[in-house]
């Protein structure tokens, strides 16, 4: 974690319950979830990103396969999207 410099070892989760206030008036302009409601939510993210690339790289390789199939029948492609096919989506 980064804050003011490096930590030696990561923290848990917040123990302690937010609030984000508006400077002004002092109303309460976000109220986060208390510190133990955050696990179940984090979890329930982490899934969700887990379950999001592995759709994401059977996109890219489902397009590649075509993309592949194509030009082995002779369909023009230019080289340099062909290379770039061959590297895989290239986004994280």
């Amino acid at each position: 974690m980064l804050t003011k410099g490096l930590r030696r070892k990561p923290t848990s989760y917040r123990d302690g319950q937010n609030v984000i206030r508006d400077s002004g008036s002092g109303a309460i302009v976000c109220l986060p979830p208390e510190a133990g409601d955050v696990p179940l939510p984090m979890g329930a993210m982490t899934a969700w990103l887990a379950y999001f690339l592995r759709t994401t790289a059977a996109v890219f390789t489902a397009v590649k396969d075509e993309a592949l199939r194509l030009a082995a029948q002779g369909s023009a492609i230019e080289p340099e999207e062909s290379r770039r096919l061959d590297q895989g989506p290239g986004l994280f």
